[in-house]
């Protein structure tokens, strides 16, 4: 293992309900019809256009934009109030790995709102690099997010072991050449089917751990 590459949401944090709170207040105004799961690994352009084309409403790019804005006001505000936790485990992870090599944050997020929460959790320096939704054309479940931290960090995808919690996220740093571990936190073992080795928590996880996990694989 060369690096190791997390999802921000759902890996790092305990998030996915936040946001799922977040764009379901931006929403509100607009009246929609809002589905009985949150959207796990999606990023919040992604579900805005999902939610506007399910009642063939056209969405501008400028009415786009405002609604991210006033989404990213609203995490701002849940992170201010200190409502963001790692998850058992994380934070001891990203630490211990970053000690032996780089660790990257691979995300479908905005940066805007992922910063100020690594920030908040103390452990913004200890990244090497952060791929947010802004940096690729294409989100997860396309493997760009994941060759780009990859390409960054100047290293073959296939030497990274990247961490999941969602299909569409093991999809894309699969497709990626990652070896891909996929953490239960949010979404069933029978759904990450598809990765490489499944974990129900990080909770004592350290990177010899992953590092075998890697060769046991191979």
């Amino acid at each position: 293992m060369r690096a190791l590459l997390l999802d921000f949401d759902g890996v790092i944090v305990d998030s996915e309900h936040l946001h799922d709170q977040a764009l379901r207040a931006v929403c509100a105004p607009l009246g929609f019809d809002w589905p009985g799961e949150p959207f796990i690994g999606w990023s919040d352009a992604d579900v805005l256009r999902h939610l506007h084309a399910a009642r063939d409403s056209p969405l501008t790019a400028r009415a786009l934009d405002d609604l991210l804005a006033r989404k990213t006001e609203v995490v701002l505000r849940q992170v201010r109030a200190g409502l963001y936790r790692a998850y058992p485990g994380a934070i001891e992870l990203i630490e211990a790995a970053s000690e032996a090599g780089p660790v990257g944050v691979c995300s479908a997020g905005m940066r805007a709102q992922i910063e100020p929460v690594l920030a908040q959790l103390g452990v913004l320096p200890r990244l090497s690099t952060i791929v947010s939704v802004e940096d690729v054309a294409l989100s997860k479940p396309d493997p760009a997010p994941y060759l780009l931290a990859a390409e960054r960090l100047a290293l073959e995808p296939r030497s990274c072991v990247a961490i999941e919690d969602s299909p569409r996220g093991v999809t894309a740093a699969k497709g990626a050449g990652c070896f891909t571990i996929a953490v239960a936190h949010t979404t069933s073992p029978a759904q990450l089917a598809h990765a490489d080795h499944i974990l129900t928590s990080l909770s004592g996880v350290t990177p010899p751990d992953l590092a075998a996990m890697l060769r046991e694989r191979r």
